[in-house]
């Protein structure tokens, strides 16, 4: 088969034109055996059925064939034909060769109950032909047919497809699949056409949808969309498939693409009536649609399901009971174009603006509607603008008395304004020019080469004669407006200069006429309403006049409706707007009682906003007694008894007025609608219920003009009667105005209408409100433009349907907001704070000033509000991570001075990044400027020293006993919030979670928030990462904080990073590794992941993803020769992209490059996956060059294309799009191969060896990046962010899992793990960390702890011998900490050991010794001292005179001998006994 045409086909050439003459005969179909059985032909615009049998009178005769069935048939349409034969159910008949034959034809019964008979069946042997008849007579053989003996009119000039004969009468659906319905064994013929290719794919319209249309279609290919039928045309080489046999065929083998009724139309793109947008007008309007398979048919039809509002039965204005639905399936008659991708129809209306959908349907289609919104449409009226700043001239001359003055202007323009025009003796006249007069020769002037040319008039020089002047004596500019009169919006015109015309200024002296006009294309902008066919409606005494009024910035006085007459008062009631540019003045006037402006209390007039929508209306009762309306406000009361004239002479006129010879002037500029004329008085409270969203049923308007249906013409659609009406207001029209692109010239026949129909939002009608974003970037994962932040400020902007200034309002949750109207389908507006995440709705709403407690509007939408990582930033007046000292950052720089504070490690075990305090030391900070506050910090507490013995009074008890104190050993989140002029007000959290009592833990946050200072008088401990706000934190923000572990920084959407090179001078680096944790959201295409330029301009080092792998590249240094340079394919230059190194979207991955000089290794998670040789060595060569993270140097600062890195225009900067976590430059490349596999498992803790750069991007706020090297090769980050989106949107919560509990990284702290006291409960501390050193965030290990002792007792009679006798109780506190209590009553020395899941750790082993409690006295035992006699107990024995010594051995109350001293003990003495 021949390749498949370019797609969309081009539009199809059409076939020959068909003869309607009787003599020329296409054959469709046709069967016979020696003599024609059956023919099915069309002729005479007719489809016809031929048989060979004998028909009864009456019926048609061709060339002696009868035509026994016939049906109209138009052409360049698809019909639908098919032919049944079957038996007659007489076996008489039968037998005689009589069957039944029944044609159907688009589906209708030609037969009528007629029968028609044919001699037999198709036989065996016979012959079947297609397209048309062979020879001229029919025969079974044809092979003696000479070329000579075709005759053309035979064969059928169209289309034929589908075509099946089957062996029984079937009757068959025009549109169902063939192989569906028959089945093949039963047919003779089975032919459809198909090619074995399909038109290629295009992305014009529809390939977007390409997914849904397979899936519809059950089809896998990609052509599923473009399922455009190849069929017959002239004949071809087809293949029958009911026996899998090719048939012959006679003429050209052409198979083009058409579209076809029985596979399903698809809708791509719809343009309407207002230009190529979604929206249409609501009452209906002409829609263009764009698609593919429109097949041209009778089915072929556009269908709408229309969105509907029904009211309650009250007819409620506020809409409080509304119920919102759709129509039934509404269709509408296709208008096709010469394209079969292409079709316009009229859409359905409904009765306000609304919302529809729209389906091409052939009668099928695939399920892919286009929404369409119906807009209320005003008259647009131009007011007399000038179109463009060059088309205007001047014409101008002279003619005496009794000649005749000629104005002509260019082709296309029109006098549209006098300049001068006198008649008598005026200054400077001209000689011959614009007069009328062959023979007049014009005046010449020699020039000084001896040449002359012709005097050119000065229309400029023209002046008034007062001695002798037509305006003498007449009113103001009498002269200018005759000449108006004659000349006014004509192309040219003639005015005799005569008495006659202009009077006589002067006697008898001699006279001539002067004019100058200005010719112009404004006149196309002379838009009004000629209303004057209503006027006879308008008999009686009383009248009222109501409309929808626009105005545009025009000054100057122009008419809004007119009301004239020819003879005697000839203004009768004029309602005027007198621009002023942003502001102006509605008034009434009529000859009467002239102008009549509203004033306000204080006598001012009332002024009002151009660019606004106003209900303005007019009323006059039968007493002469009227009024003025705005927005249903009487603005003015008068009396008059000027009335419109009902005759013949009457005028009326919307957006312009007449002057006294006729001539039309003040045109108004703007939009105007729902007109309404009634011949009686309206009163107020009708105006107010007349004037918003329809006019009510039954109303005894005389005449309603809703301006909303294009398609009467320069005729206007009256409401009141229809298209009933005798007499049809009708719109100001002009020839000239039509440009024939085909001539080049103006079209002077076409009358073109001047005012057109404008899209509006309608406050008359209610709004939609469909759909709220905010201004996130699409391609952002962090946030999207549905949901927005708790903090509030995003602007958002809300789109619909009908959004009206000035009365459209915005409200948010029920509460009205500050908004900005776009259009009249967008508005933005600013969204408050909430406290917690919710989904808000919003609802825009028109109320007008007639209906001010009216909200009118139709549906909501909402906007949902979550809690992102932007609401952390929020309010934050510092931030100090301790990365290395003080220093804040957060946007504002309120650096810290640390005051005796040494940096120590932090909780996650990264060396100097967090600050210890000894009692007195502090860092000062910058007070917080405002009440409110939250301070948010990481604390260990330091653990007590034991309490010395305070003699008989024992020990201290331990701060583990009170509650309000601290749990030392253990890293805690601490929060507090309130108010620093009401500290009873305050809330402490703990781990995220409030507690009752305030604490200790509330007392190191306070402080910060109190003086200004980290720490304070008494605190021991460490701190690490302070967070300072100028607010009070949510709950759910506080919770956040706490689980928020980690951030990184999302590229692609508007952040860029680079790292700064110091000044230290470059050097040959040789070799290199770059590695970092990477989240793409895609990965097609370039992404940059770090790079290094060079001085010269050229990519020096970069690493990054290229459609799907990874990839990097190197350069030496020195030049490439220029021949080399188009692709840098020099030796200086190596770049490898590896598609083994496969990288996916949306998952973190740890990827590495590694450079060794000869090679390139590439690891994804630690896993070595491809390696590119090289059999030389050459070293990459530092520069000054910042590095560059998440993007590359534009293209347009390359002095070289390289390859395929120049993806884009000069700006591209090949961006990284997704996140970025944690960048490390090594300038060695001296890693193993295990050592690469092990780096994805921790995150480098500090400075490493040949580690010249490394990021984490974990600030989560500000505007600096730490680099934790200690090289000195680059200072810290620079990070910068689109200005259109604050700094914090573009942090991400990158927290990522830790690994489980282990036991060497895990801390165990307590001073009871080196003394205690008997019988006290005794403590320590188990701070569990992974593997990486980081603080575990969650319990539920099993940690357990035993004790041996005491350690001076034989091993097999210790009191502590295994963990069932000396018990250690573990509480998990779910933090990762766990508090580990243990008591014992026998001093001396025990062994703890602390293991996990039953193993132990050396390093997890301690001697703690046991003191002696208090002293118990009644344990305690006195004793005599043998130092001085052996042989006497002085307890028992003792002797007059001489001291006696005694012991007294002090023992606490677990018989422990006390081994220090201090107790007091008194001795008492009593006797002698006797």
């Amino acid at each position: 088969p021949p390749s498949p045409p370019p797609f969309p086909p081009p539009p199809l050439p059409s076939p020959p034109p068909l003869a309607e003459s009787a003599d020329r005969r296409r054959k469709i179909l046709n069967s016979y055996v020696g003599e024609l059985k059956l023919c099915l032909l069309y002729t005479n615009g007719n489809i016809s059925l031929v048989t060979d049998a004998s028909l009864t009178s009456g019926l048609q005769t061709v060339d002696d064939l009868n035509i026994t069935l016939t049906a109209e048939a138009a052409v360049n349409e698809w019909h639908y034909v098919q032919v049944t034969i079957k038996s007659s159910g007489s076996e008489d008949s039968d037998a005689n060769g009589s069957y039944l034959a029944h044609l159907n034809v688009d589906g209708n019964d030609v037969n009528n109950g007629r029968n028609v008979y044919t001699s037999s069946m198709p036989e065996s042997g016979g012959n079947f032909f297609v397209g048309g008849m062979t020879c001229n007579e029919p025969t079974t053989d044809c092979a003696s047919c000479e070329d000579g003996s075709m005759v053309d009119e035979h064969y059928f000039q169209g289309f034929i497809d589908e075509i099946y004969v089957v062996q029984h009468a079937q009757e068959r659906s025009p549109f169902s699949p063939m192989a569906s319905t028959l089945e093949y064994e039963t047919a003779y013929a089975l032919f459809d056409f198909h090619r074995t290719t399909s038109p290629s794919c295009s992305e014009e319209y529809c390939g977007s949808l390409l997914p849904i249309v397979n899936a519809t279609l059950g089809l896998n290919n990609t052509d599923a969309l473009y399922r455009l039928e190849p069929l017959l045309w002239y004949g071809k080489k087809v293949l029958n498939r009911a026996n899998h046999q090719e048939v012959s065929y006679t003429g050209d083998l052409t198979t083009p693409y058409v579209a076809v009724p029985w596979e399903p139309a698809t809708l791509c793109h719809v343009e309407t009536f207002f230009a190529e947008t979604p929206y249409t007008a609501y009452q209906g309007s002409d829609v263009r649609a764009h698609g593919f398979n429109f097949a041209r048919s009778q089915w072929l039809k556009c269908m709408f399901v229309v969105s509907t509002v029904t009211e309650d039965a009250n007819d409620d204005k506020e809409m409080s009971n509304k119920v919102i639905g759709v129509s039934e399936e509404l269709y509408a008659m296709a208008s096709w174009s010469a394209d079969f991708g292409e079709l316009s129809c009229i859409s359905a209306g409904a009765h306000l603006p609304s919302m529809a959908l729209m389906q091409v349907v052939n009668p099928r289609s695939l399920p892919l509607p286009k929404q369409i919104m119906g807009k209320e449409s005003a008259l647009e009226l131009e007011g007399d603008g000038i179109l463009s700043e060059e088309a205007s001239t001047v014409r101008c001359g002279t003619a005496p008395q009794g000649e005749t003055l000629a104005l002509t202007c260019p082709v296309g323009m029109r006098l549209d304004k006098v300049f001068f025009a006198s008649y008598g003796t005026p200054k400077a006249p001209c000689s011959c020019q614009g007069l009328l007069n062959p023979t007049c020769t014009p005046e010449t002037e020699e020039l000084c080469d001896g040449t002359s040319h012709v005097q050119e008039c000065d229309c400029d020089a023209f002046e008034v004669d007062p001695k002798c002047d037509s305006d003498v004596g007449q009113a103001f500019a009498t002269t200018m407006d005759i000449v108006e009169k004659h000349c006014l919006g004509k192309p040219s015109c003639v005015v005799d200069a005569s008495d006659a015309v202009f009077g006589n200024p002067c006697g008898s002296s001699d006279k001539w006429l002067s004019v100058s006009m200005r010719c112009s294309e404004r006149w196309i902008t002379k838009d009004y309403v000629d209303c004057s066919p209503i006027l006879p409606k308008l008999e009686g005494k009383a009248f009222s006049w109501a409309a929808w009024v626009y105005p545009y910035t025009k000054q100057g006085v122009q008419s809004v409706v007119s009301f004239g007459a020819v003879e005697g008062n000839m203004n009768r009631a004029i309602v005027q707007w007198y621009g002023k540019g942003n502001t102006g003045m509605f008034y009434y006037y009529d000859d009467c009682v002239n102008d009549v402006f509203p004033k306000r209390a204080n006598g001012d007039d009332v002024e009002l906003a151009s660019n606004q929508w106003y209900h303005v209306a007019l009323t006059v009762s039968e007493e002469n007694e009227a009024f003025m309306y705005i927005n249903g406000f009487e603005v003015v009361h008068f009396s008059t008894n000027s009335r419109p004239e009902s005759s013949d002479s009457g005028r009326c006129y919307i957006g312009m007025d007449l002057d006294d010879y006729d001539v039309p002037k003040e045109y108004f500029a703007g939009l105007i609608d729902e007109v309404k004329f009634y011949n009686r008085t309206v009163s107020r409270s009708e105006i107010m219920n007349s004037s918003a969203w329809t006019m009510p049923e039954g109303t005894d308007a005389v005449a309603y003009y809703q301006f909303n249906i294009d398609t009467h013409g320069l005729s206007l659609f009256d409401s009141v009667c229809g298209d009933q009406c005798d007499a049809s207001s009708t719109l100001a029209a002009s020839t000239f105005t039509v440009w024939n692109s085909t001539s080049l010239s103006w079209d002077s026949t076409t009358a073109e209408r001047h005012p057109g129909y404008m899209p509006t939002g309608a406050p008359w009608f209610p709004a939609w409100t469909l759909n709220v974003k905010d201004a996130s970037p699409d391609n952002s994962h962090l946030s999207t433009s549905a949901v927005g932040s708790m903090a509030g400020g995003e602007t958002i902007t809300v789109t619909g349907l009908n959004f009206a200034a000035p009365h459209a309002r915005v409200f948010y949750d029920g509460e009205e907001i500050d908004f900005a109207i776009l259009s009249d389908t967008m508005m933005t507006a600013v969204v408050t704070t909430v406290g917690e995440p919710s989904k808000q709705e919003v609802d825009v709403a028109n109320g007008p000033y007639t209906h001010p407690d009216v909200l009118g509007s139709i549906t909501t939408t909402t906007y949902e509000r979550a809690l992102l990582i932007e609401d952390l930033n929020h309010g934050l007046f510092a931030y100090y991570p301790f990365f290395g000292d003080a220093s804040d950052y957060g946007p504002n720089q309120n650096h810290g001075e640390v005051v005796g504070a040494e940096l120590t490690e932090n909780r996650n075990s990264f060396e100097m990044q967090a600050y210890e305090f000894n009692e007195d030391d502090v860092i000062v900070v910058k007070a917080l400027t405002t009440d409110t506050f939250t301070v948010a910090l990481w604390v260990w507490y330091a653990d007590v020293d034991p309490s010395e013995y305070d003699n008989c009074q024992g020990y201290a008890a331990s701060p583990f006993l009170d509650e309000t104190q601290v749990m030392p050993g253990a890293w805690k989140f601490v929060a507090v919030k309130g108010n620093l002029t009401d500290l009873d007000s305050l809330t402490t959290y703990l781990n995220g979670y409030p507690i009752e009592e305030e604490t200790k833990y509330t007392s190191i946050a306070l402080h910060v928030a109190l003086s200004g200072t980290i720490g304070h008088e008494g605190f021991a401990g460490v701190v690490d990462d302070v967070w300072v706000y100028d607010r009070t934190l949510s709950d759910l923000e506080i919770a956040t904080l706490y689980h928020t572990q980690g951030y990184s920084i999302e590229f692609g959407t508007g952040a860029e990073v680079s790292i700064e090179r110091s000044a230290a001078p470059a050097k040959v680096v040789g070799n290199f590794t770059v590695s970092a944790w990477v989240y793409p959201y895609e990965v097609d295409g370039m992404h940059t992941i770090l790079s290094k330029p060079m001085a010269e301009g050229y990519a020096g080092m970069t690493f990054g993803i290229f459609r799907g792998g990874l990839y990097a590249n190197m350069y030496a240094g020195g030049a490439c020769l220029p021949t080399e340079q188009p692709n840098m394919k020099c030796e200086q230059y190596r770049e490898v992209k590896s598609w083994k190194s496969a990288v996916v979207a949306d998952t973190w991955q740890y990827v590495s490059v590694m450079y060794t000089g000869d090679a390139f290794y590439f690891f994804v998670d630690g896993n070595l996956k491809d390696f590119v040789q090289y059999d030389s060595v050459k070293h990459f060569h530092e520069s000054p060059k910042d590095l560059l993270i998440g993007r590359m140097m534009p293209a347009s600062e390359e002095p070289v294309v390289l390859d395929d890195l120049a993806f884009g225009g000069p700006e591209d900067e090949r961006l990284f799009t997704g996140l970025i976590y944690s960048v490390a430059l090594y300038h060695h490349a001296n890693f193993t191969q295990a050592e690469m596999k092990s780096m994805p498992t921790c995150t480098a803790h500090g400075p490493d060896f040949g580690l010249a750069a490394y990021l984490v991007l974990n600030e989560g706020a500000g505007y600096r990046g730490h680099d934790f090297t200690s090289m000195g090769l680059y200072s810290e980050a620079k990070i910068s962010f689109a200005p259109m989106r604050p700094f914090f949107a573009f942090y991400g919560n990158s927290t990522c899992s830790t690994y489980g509990a282990n036991l060497n990284r895990t801390e165990v702290t307590g001073t009871d793990l080196a003394e205690t006291v008997a019988g006290e409960i005794s403590h320590f501390t188990i701070q569990a960390k992974d593997m990486c050193g980081y603080k575990m965030r969650e319990g539920g290990n099993e940690f357990m702890a035993t004790i041996t002792g005491p350690m001076h007792q034989l091993e097999g009679q210790r009191v502590c011998s295994d963990e069932s006798v000396c018990e250690v109780t573990i509480e998990d506190q779910e933090d990762g900490s766990y508090m580990a209590m243990f008591n014992l009553t026998m001093s001396g020395f025990y062994h703890i050991a602390v293991m996990m899941d039953g193993a132990g750790d050396e390093s997890k082993n301690f001697v703690t010794y046991v003191n002696p409690s208090t002293v118990n006295v009644s344990n305690t035992f006195i004793y005599h001292s043998l130092s001085d006699r052996l042989d006497l107990d002085e307890l028992f024995v003792g002797h007059a005179g001489r001291e006696q010594i005694y012991k007294v051995q002090a023992v606490d109350d677990f018989y422990n001998l006390r081994t220090s001293g201090g107790d007091m003990v008194d001795v008492y003495f009593a006797g002698p006994s006797n």
